[in-house]
């Protein structure tokens, strides 16, 4: 919110037309790994992270721009990733890493050519420049990194039947240490020869190996298959110092060493060259399991899990112990998901006994509902009259919400101890089904007026509105999974031993049960009816000869006749995974999702999500649709005829969303842009969806879209500026001023590249070409910390990602910017319902002003702090506006920031309004006791400096969003007054 200096001239129109056969960007969703990460490794210069999961995904990580540029789905485990420090090779080993059958995949992240493919498999490496791959198993082996031809074979004279365990190159390229059953060998790789070849150290234990290694100068990191880790002085290994202790891991680089101690989790730093520990400061209290670090020390990764909150990912800056970024990652898995009957809304349950409630007419997000107990969601069912949702989550109760609020409005124990493993209501009806871990079946009537909501929030074991009921009958066996026909009359049953049935609904008579073993667990195993309700469809993996008569593990559907329960087929559809169906058609889920034919039960066409599998499944109730669920935490809408994918839907666990076709249209929350990302390949970059805006925010052909109506195709999206700035290596300069030179490129045309300082504009330079190099000058710098920005735009409008760097001026000003905080909180509304009052505004308001005070004083970014603090009562009409208006007051280098805590309120005509103290609900109040973001822009644009504004316009998690503005859009329409 700052004055921009005169722009510099502006360009001639037209700009020339983008080249035809442009780059065609990705869709990636910005999810961390659904399961825990099992290696963390940094480039050279720490730009990129590649990351591996138990997901069987590898991800690329721009740390620059906190983006995952680039993931690779496979259905085996990656064993072992590499990438060189140029971070323009990345190679991985993977029992499917290729389509072609090779093991070791070579992907070229500068140019984005097709992966190359290396039949032999084992311990891997990329050399530095990343134009060499290294591999070894009973001999080391050299691949050109470009064409995956061997270049050089090297016998290192291994024992029979042993094997390299570990492998590790040196920073300059010119090294490959390899650790085999009880020794080290480093190879001199220019000469191509053993250099030296050492036992490890016997404190390591006589059968011990080494198992992870790596560089640190002239110095060797070797770690046992017990935790042992030794320091080695090369070239022959001794004398060798031994760090205290046992730990799950290490990583190394110039004179650091970091260590994962295996019995806390807790990271150590070490000197290298002493052997003793160097302070190292993590605040995180969890668990790191992996660390990674930069091979020029500057940037360490550590990666910490849990249950409940999934992978989290910290980088820290090792110069000067600043935290650089982190990537989140709640479990976000979609496992069961319902649309309502009459097809305009659908709730998805995840994993973490999430509900996400959308409006499918408009694809906007409504509600999400989280429960305080992380057990996964097994089923969501809507009654007839769409009025209530009932699901259950892996315990011993049902809890029904209703659909207009999501108030929880019952909660029971339907099977008293026993586990609840299904509740689904029956077609057309308000009786709920409910099946018992045990095999118990029963009946429950949910028919009438739907209950009001306790005036408590119930707690997880309360019993809320328990409804009439009886039994219907028992399986006789413990049950895992069901389903109920499309008629309503049948429940089939799936049991962990690996028997299906089918139940009688009307008299609770077990018709029949056959034996159906197969290799897959009873969670891997799905059970569906057909769209017309005679077949039964049992989806699993079994173990069957494949074309070389070799046993295999092979996907298979069962289709079992549903009356008696004769085996009629089994298929191979290549994937296995939940189902559902609608008229001639089902959908297949699994890491390979299909569309099959309904009668033949043959794959019409493969179906392409941007998550790695299908979790949960659903139709829609009145349109050839069905909805997806991936373990990424996306839906993606299929039509039912083509298998083409429609929209795309995805929630963020802090409540944003963003719904996209799948050319790019989109509508989102303010924050919902930010979580799909287009990546291009060539080189590999990534842009967040909020950039293209202007020509894809299109709320209009979303609905659209949704509706099954056609639209016009967009315009191809093309790939924003790029831009290099060659700055000078060093952090602190006597002068107020630097200079900088860039060079840009475009496919269409550079309009102007600028520079901002501390946020602040400082230079603006015209361009007017498809690629220039040129000088920036004169960039003016204040006095301390300085974070330069350097941005190139295009024709389009588009911008580059902004190139960074930290600068201090130790050159003497005769003023240092002054901190202005305003800071306000309303927890306390004297003439609103309790259910409407807020716990924390006022709180919060106050640890923000406490927060930013410690910016100021010597030897900190601020001279002098000027606070305004407003809280509960203290908040009117009058002190807001001239707290605001106070900034008028700023010079252009001060900073303000700007706290508001409270409730918003979408007036009559749209406009959005904060709410003082003494404001209630009425529209006289209202506009009496509120203060319109209009206003209150309108003061912030007369600020001479720079405003940050931090807006808590949150609502009580009970209040009707009717009423209540959610904080996406009052932030939206502050942002739209300026």
């Amino acid at each position: 919110m700052v004055n921009l200096p005169p722009p510099a001239p502006a360009c001639p129109d037209p700009a020339p037309p983008a080249p035809p056969g442009g780059e065609t960007p990705s869709l990636l969703v910005q999810r961390n790994h659904a399961r825990p990460i099992t290696q963390a490794l940094l480039s050279g210069n720490g730009r990129f992270m590649v990351t591996v999961g138990f997901d069987s995904t590898v991800r690329v990580w721009d740390t620059t721009t906190g983006l995952l540029v680039r993931r690779i789905l496979l259905e085996s485990l990656v064993n072992k990733i590499a990438i060189s420090d140029a971070g323009n090779t990345l190679v991985y080993y993977a029992a499917d890493a290729t389509a072609g059958g090779g093991v070791i995949a070579i992907i070229d992240l500068a140019t984005g050519a097709p992966p190359k493919a290396i039949s032999q498999y084992g311990e891997l490496a990329a050399l530095p420049d990343g134009n060499t791959v290294a591999v070894g198993l009973t001999n080391l082996a050299l691949y050109d990194a470009k064409t995956g031809a061997k270049t050089r074979e090297l016998n290192i004279g291994l024992k029979p039947n042993h094997i390299v365990l570990s492998m590790a190159v040196d920073a300059a390229g010119r090294r490959i240490a390899l650790g085999a059953a009880g020794e080290i060998i480093v190879v001199d790789v220019p000469a191509w020869k053993i250099a030296s070849r050492f036992p490890l150290p016997a404190s390591a234990g006589p059968i011990d190996y080494a198992i992870g290694l790596s560089f640190a100068g002239d110095r060797l990191i070797s770690r046992s298959t017990t935790g042992i880790v030794h320091i080695l002085n090369l070239p022959g290994g001794s004398p060798a110092t031994r760090l205290p202790g046992t730990f799950s891991t290490h990583a190394s680089a110039g004179s650091r060493l970091f260590t994962v101690d295996s019995a806390t989790g807790n990271p150590a730093q070490w000197d290298v060259a002493s052997g003793t520990r160097a302070p190292f400061a993590f605040a995180d209290p969890r668990q790191v399991h992996k660390i990674g670090i930069s091979s020029d020390a500057s940037t360490v990764a550590l990666v910490t899990a849990d249950p409940r909150h999934g992978n989290f990912i910290v980088l820290q800056d090792l110069a000067t112990t600043a935290h650089i970024r982190s990537f989140e990652g709640p479990p976000t898995e979609i496992t069961a998901l319902a649309v309502r009957p009459d097809g305009k809304q659908l709730t998805t349950g995840s994993v973490v006994n999430t509900l996400v409630r959308w409006n499918i007419e408009s694809g906007d997000l409504e509600q999400t509902m989280p429960y305080n107990d992380p057990a996964r969601v097994e089923s969501i069912s809507y009654d007839e009259d769409g009025a209530q949702v009932a699901w259950t989550a892996n315990s011993y109760y049902v809890r029904v919400r209703n659909t207009t609020r999501g108030r929880i409005v019952r909660q029971w124990k339907p099977h008293g101890d026993q586990m609840v493993v299904f509740a689904q209501f029956l077609p057309q009806t308000s009786d709920l089904i409910t099946v018992a871990v045990d095999g118990s079946v029963a009946r429950w009537d949910l028919g009438g007026l739907v209950p009001p909501p306790p005036a408590k929030h119930p707690i997880r074991y309360d019993e809320v509105a328990r409804p009439s009921g009886k039994p219907v009958g028992s399986f006789q066996r413990p049950a895992r999974r069901a389903a109920v026909s499309p008629q309503g009359d049948l429940l089939a049953f799936d049991d962990v031993s690996g028997s299906l049935g089918v139940l009688d609904i009307a008299s609770g008579a077990v018709r029949w049960t056959a034996t159906a073993q197969t290799v897959s667990p009873y969670n891997d195993r799905w059970i569906a009816f057909s769209p017309d309700g005679s077949r039964l469809l049992l989806s699993a993996i079994d173990l069957l000869p494949n074309a070389q008569n070799r046993p295999t593990l092979t996907p298979t559907l069962r289709i079992y006749n549903a009356r008696t329960g004769a085996l009629l087929s089994t298929e191979r559809p290549h994937t296995a995974g939940p189902m559902a169906g609608r008229g001639g058609s089902i959908l297949l889920g699994g890491v390979r999702p299909v569309l099959l034919d309904a009668s033949t039960f043959a794959v019409r066409t493969p179906v392409a999500v941007i998550d790695r599998m299908v979790s949960a499944a659903a139709a829609h109730p009145t349109r050839d649709l069905f909805f997806l669920g991936g373990d990424g935490g996306s839906t993606t809408l299929v039509a039912a005829g083509s298998g083409k994918a429609s929209a795309i839907m995805v929630a963020t666990a802090s409540g944003d969303y963003m719904t996209s076709t799948p050319d790019g249209a989109f509508a989102s929350s303010l924050d919902g842009a930010r979580s799909i990302a287009w990546s291009f390949a060539s080189p590999t970059e990534g842009f967040a969806f909020e950039q293209f805006s202007a020509q894809f925010n299109r709320p209009d052909l979303v609905r659209k879209r949704l509706a099954g109506e056609e639209t016009p195709p967009l315009p191809p999206v093309l790939r924003p500026p790029r831009l290099e700035v060659a700055a000078p290596s060093l952090t602190s300069i006597a002068a107020d001023r630097i200079a900088l030179k860039a060079t840009v490129s475009s496919t269409q045309r550079v309009d102007r590249v600028r520079v901002f300082v501390n946020g602040r504009p400082a230079v603006d330079k015209p361009v007017c070409a498809a690629s220039a190099s040129l000088s920036l000058d004169d960039v003016p710098l204040q006095a301390g910390r300085n974070r330069v920005a350097v941005v190139a735009y295009d024709a389009a409008g588009f911008a580059s990602n902004p190139q960074k760097l930290d600068i201090v001026s130790t050159a003497p000003r005769a003023r240092r910017p002054e901190l202005w905080v305003i800071s306000m909180g309303v927890s306390r509304y004297p003439r609103l319902e309790p259910e409407h009052q807020l716990e924390y505004a006022d709180d919060d308001a106050r640890s923000i002003a406490q927060t930013f005070a410690g910016q100021v004083g010597e030897g900190k970014p601020f001279a002098k702090l000027l606070p305004i603090t407003l809280f509960d009562s203290e908040v009117t009409v009058d002190s807001v506006k001239e707290a605001v208006r106070i900034l008028e007051k700023m010079s252009p280098d001060d900073l303000a920031v700007v706290f508001m805590a409270g409730h918003g309120v979408r007036r009559r005509d749209g406009k959005m309004v904060f709410l003082t103290s003494g404001a209630d609900l009425t529209p006289e109040g209202v506009e009496r006791h509120g203060v319109g973001w209009d206003v209150i822009q309108g003061h912030l644009g007369q600020a001479k400096g720079r405003v940050m504004v931090l807006l808590d316009a949150c609502h009580s998690g009970h209040v009707s969003t009717d009423i209540i503005a959610p904080n996406e859009a009052l932030a939206a329409s502050l942002a739209a007054a300026r």
